[in-house]
């Protein structure tokens, strides 16, 4: 194509911005810093567009600036603003503006708006990405060649075209400076973990704690992401060179035949992103480090849906049993023939089950238990532990199951009569506090409030909030510490009904005449919600 460009004035309201420009607005004060130099010098290299498809009007190739500039100089000089050095008066003076202009293609037009924003580095990434895709999306462009123009990796571009994806606090944050650049990535990188909505609220729970440097944005991520129901924590930072999930099993390892179809609870627990089938990932689910729902934060690797994790290590269990089966010639416990009552290895019959292991003993069996802390003792197992069906270990283990089940349920009635204890005690304070004045009445109401107040110092009351006290206030205190003084804890734990009948003979043994009906306020105190039955 034949280069054809000349230099025309054109009516600055005739000049179409670029349909690339991702500029999403301009800096005020550079604009007023190039308006008063134009100003003073003039327009000293004139701006780039191309035809327009109506009229006189013509569309940017680069220029913006400029053409902002003119346009606020035409507005100053409509008031009559005059800067130092340069002349504001002449309105026709900033009506039009020169520009070359040249005959461009779409992608040319393209080339020069996004030169002039890498050459002034003025977008922010989120710009940068949009500018990025539309390129991609426009052009048909490869990462390669996007990153030929802009100066970057394939990688790099990649990244800075997924920071389109974020939620829009997260973008006005990495605008503003409040989420770094590889904050915004990390946050990206939760995409198959969280919801939106959930990555939005992460996103503003980093902008309002100022978390800025990488660990501190890592340490806020790892712990809102653990928040999450369906996530599990695979490894620490200090397994992480293990290579396992949970200490179990390799990250790279996948189970050989498909898993069982998952259960209608499983498929509820899996939540679904758009295009990810949960049959076929809980039925076949992928290697972890390469698992969608896999990220690794802070040197934690971190599985975003648990359910997956649980099916695959009862996959790697029952795996590990048939291999172990496999190499010592043990059975492994079949529960519907041989029963789910045996007796299991431990320290203190590790003597006879060494015994049954060098014989090979027909009673001996593999069950599957994964082994918190190490592995299991013979089987050299993570998950194959050993077992004994004998009629001795079962006739043991039987006696042994009966002992634990009446322990728990003695624990129970202990654990249910410590709570009715604890509230009698309670409903037994609401009656004291309402019968202490009465008694403080009768006993003490003879003394000044000097006196009341030496008689509560005696009792612990401390001297500063003593100061403030009425004659009312003493005499409950001092009612509150004389019941207190006569009656024992376990009086008061049985309730304000015995609690009540205990005072009402401290009463008729004192001759104290009553203004209140004790039985019937312990009752009623008795029955309140909550009282035990």
């Amino acid at each position: 194509m034949t280069i054809t460009e000349k230099v025309r004035s054109v009516i600055v309201e005739l000049i179409d911005p670029n349909p690339y420009q991702m500029r999403d607005s301009e800096d005020p004060a550079h604009i007023e810093q190039l308006a008063n130099s134009i100003a003073r010098d003039g327009l000293l290299q004139y701006p780039l567009a191309r035809p327009g498809t109506r009229g006189d009007r013509v569309t940017l190739a680069f220029g913006h600036s400029r053409l902002a500039a003119y346009l606020l100089l035409k507005e100053r000089a409509g008031r009559g603003e005059i800067v130092e050095g340069g002349d504001l008066t002449d309105l026709a003076k900033y009506n039009e503006m020169p520009v070359i202009v040249r005959d461009l293609t779409d992608e040319q037009l393209f080339i020069c708006g996004a030169q002039e924003n890498i050459a002034r580095k003025n977008l922010t990434p989120v710009e940068e990405g949009k500018l990025m895709r539309l390129y991609r999306e426009k052009f048909n462009k490869t990462s390669a060649e996007i990153g030929a123009l802009f100066g970057l990796s394939e990688s790099t571009v990649r990244n800075k075209m997924r920071l389109v994806d974020l939620p829009d606090v997260a973008i006005t944050g990495l605008a503003e400076g409040k989420i770094t650049e590889n904050g915004a990535r990390r946050l990206l990188s939760l995409q198959g973990i969280l919801k939106p909505d959930v990555i939005a609220a992460v996103a503003t729970s980093i902008i309002g704690s100022d978390a800025i440097k990488p660990e501190q944005v890592d340490g806020s991520l790892a712990y809102q992401v653990l928040q999450q129901k369906e996530a599990f924590k695979l490894y620490s930072s200090y397994e992480a060179k293990s290579g396992l999930a949970a200490e179990l099993f390799p990250l790279d390892w996948m189970p050989a035949e498909p898993l069982p179809i998952p259960t209608a609870a499983q498929l509820k627990r899996f939540y679904l992103m758009e295009g990810q089938p949960a049959n076929d990932h809980l039925t076949a689910p992928p290697e972890c480090k390469k698992c969608p729902f896999f990220v690794s934060i802070a040197n934690e690797g971190i599985c975003g849906r648990k359910v997956c994790f649980e099916r695959k290590r009862d996959a790697f269990v029952l795996a590990e049993l048939a291999r172990v089966s496999v190499e010592t010639g043990l059975a492994i416990l079949d529960p519907e023939k041989e029963g789910k009552v045996y007796e299991e290895l431990t320290y203190n019959n590790g003597e006879e089950f060494g015994k049954m292991w060098e014989s090979k003993s027909k009673d001996l069996r593999l069950v599957g238990k994964i082994e918190k802390w190490g592995s299991h003792r013979l089987t050299k197992s993570k998950c194959a532990m050993l077992v004994s069906i004998s009629k001795k270990s079962i006739t043991k283990a039987g006696k042994e199951k009966e002992e634990r089940v009446d322990y728990a349920a003695r624990e129970r009635a202990e654990a249910a009569d410590r709570e009715n204890r604890q509230r009698n005690q309670e409903l037994s304070n609401v009656f004291l506090e309402a019968v202490a004045p009465i008694f403080g009445e009768f006993l003490y109401s003879q003394h000044t409030l000097a006196t009341l107040k030496v008689l509560c110092r005696a009792e612990s009351w401390d001297n500063d909030s003593l100061k403030e006290a009425t004659v009312e206030d003493t005499l409950e205190y001092l009612g509150q510490r004389f019941i207190r003084a006569i009656t024992a804890w376990q009086l008061r734990a049985a309730g304000p009904v015995e609690f009540g009948k205990f005072l009402i003979g401290v009463v008729a043994e004192m001759g104290m005449p009553l203004t209140m009906d004790l039985e019937a306020l312990a009752l009623e105190i008795s029955q309140r919600e909550g009282a035990p039955a």
